[in-house]
C-alpha cells in the first residue's frame, strides 16, 4: 500500500483567482518533491482557468511552510501547511 500524505496549501495573490477556496488540499505519496507538488497543485485548480501564463507563475512562484521557503530539493515525510506565493513587486 502506497502510504499518502496531505498538503494544505494557502493560496496568496494572484493564486486566488484560481480556486473558490483560500486553500486546496493535495494527496501526495510520502518523500514527494516540491516537483511533484507542483504537478499535483496545478492540476488542482479550476482547469479553465489555467494557462501559459499559470504556468510561467507557477514557475516563478515559491512554495514555503511556517519558517522558510521551500528549495526544489524538499521531500515530504508528513502532512502540512504550506502557502504559495507569487512574485511581488512594489515596495
Amino acid at each position: 500500500m502506497n502510504k499518502q500524505i496531505t498538503i494544505t496549501v494557502k493560496l496568496f495573490g494572484e493564486w486566488r483567482e484560481y480556486s473558490q477556496d483560500a486553500e486546496v488540499s493535495l494527496k501526495l505519496p510520502i518523500n514527494a518533491d516540491v516537483a511533484t507538488l507542483k504537478q499535483t497543485f496545478i492540476k488542482s485548480l479550476n482547469q479553465e482557468l489555467i494557462s501559459d501564463n499559470s504556468t510561467a507563475l507557477l514557475n516563478s512562484s515559491v512554495f514555503a511552510n511556517e519558517s522558510e521557503v521551500l528549495s526544489s530539493a524538499a521531500q515530504f515525510t508528513q502532512d502540512q501547511m504550506l502557502t504559495i506565493w507569487p512574485p511581488v513587486c512594489g515596495g
